[in-house]
C-alpha cells in the first residue's frame, strides 16, 4: 500500500466498524466513526466514511516515512500495517 501526504486513503477489510455505515461531515470530519479510529504514526486522522468493509481517511499533509497505520475497531484487536509514502504528484 502506498499513500500520498494530504490524500484520501481507502482501507478495506472486514468488521472495520460496529456495523453501521456512516459518512462523516466533509467540512469537519471526525477521528472516530461507528466506533472505529485510525491512527497514522500514532496520530488520529479524520474519517470521512466508515462501513464494515471500508474506511476512507485523510492522510496528514506533513506525512513522512516510515509510516504505520493502525485501525482500532470495537470488534477486534488493533491492526497495524506499514505503508509506503510517495511525495505528492506534480501539479
Amino acid at each position: 500500500m502506498t499513500i500520498f501526504p494530504g490524500s484520501y486513503v481507502s482501507l478495506y477489510g472486514s468488521q472495520l466498524t460496529s456495523g453501521a455505515t456512516m459518512a462523516g461531515d466533509p467540512g469537519a470530519p471526525s477521528t472516530r466513526l461507528a466506533g472505529t479510529r485510525v491512527l497514522v504514526n500514532g496520530r488520529a486522522v479524520p474519517i470521512t466514511y466508515a462501513s464494515p468493509g471500508q474506511l476512507n481517511v485523510l492522510a496528514p499533509a506533513d506525512l513522512q516515512a516510515p509510516v504505520q497505520v493502525v485501525v482500532e475497531t470495537p470488534r477486534s484487536a488493533p491492526l497495524a500495517i506499514d505503508v509506503f509514502v510517495q511525495p505528492p504528484p506534480p501539479m
